[in-house]
């Protein structure tokens, strides 16, 4: 299910609504195939949304998020009592499966991601599913977008930056910038001291895709052993 929609300013944004097979694995691949294909030919500011029955772990999820922004990892701001999204009705467990997404393309800033249980005044369960809310805001103009990279439970904090006009039919080249040690951390901030308005200010004359990560407090780019020499 999709609608475009139009505000008084002149913005038109494209909303889907999807709900994956829960069992037939063929089936979901082929969906998510036809998903790309439909949300790819529309021009709008694109949100995708729903129950994808599959959690992070499925290729599925990283075929997507190859291209998509999940919400979850593209804010700091994350207000949630759980992780998982589907409860299964089940009041004596915690929620474990991340299967529920909302999905966003490269022009949105994501500033809120919360999920958590809604009750009845009985205190049961009002949906075998948590709810999964975000508060977006539309990009007018280039900007470091916030996202972060988890790996087997290692998490790599990195901002962003697309040209303006971003195509995924068009091929632009790959900047990457590796800090040094003085922005370490994990505020996902501080690698943007030194460089990072250089190519903001230089995006619309050399469209290039930036991404600016950010090297953990105490860690190095290269796994090497450093020797210092006495002052």
């Amino acid at each position: 299910t999709y609608g475009i929609f139009h505000n008084k300013k002149g913005d038109t944004i494209a909303v889907y609504n999807t709900h994956l097979d829960h069992m037939g694995v063929e089936a979901r691949t082929n969906s998510v195939r036809q998903l790309k294909a439909l949300i790819d030919a529309n021009p709008y500011p694109k949100i995708l949304m729903g129950d994808f029955n599959f959690n992070p772990s499925n290729s599925l999820y990283n075929d997507l998020t190859q291209v998509w922004s999940d919400a979850k990892m593209a804010t700091p701001n994350i207000v949630e009592n759980q992780d998982g999204t589907f409860n299964g009705f089940k009041l004596e467990s915690t929620p474990k499966d991340r299967i529920d997404y909302i999905l966003t393309d490269q022009n949105w800033v994501v500033s809120q991601y919360y999920s958590a249980n809604l009750y009845t005044k009985k205190g049961r369960h009002i949906s075998d599913h948590n709810l999964v809310l975000t508060s977006l805001n539309l990009l007018k103009k280039p900007s470091y977008l916030y996202r972060r990279h988890i790996v087997a439970g290692d998490t790599l904090p990195y901002r962003l930056l697309y040209p303006k006009n971003f195509n995924l039919a068009t091929k632009y080249p790959i900047v990457l910038f590796l800090h040094g040690a003085g922005e370490r951390g994990n505020d996902n901030e501080a690698q943007l001291i030194h460089g990072s308005k250089l190519f903001l200010d230089s995006i619309e004359k050399y469209p290039a895709i930036v991404i600016f990560p950010q090297c953990k407090s105490g860690k190095y780019w290269a796994s090497v052993d450093i020797q210092r020499a006495p002052d």
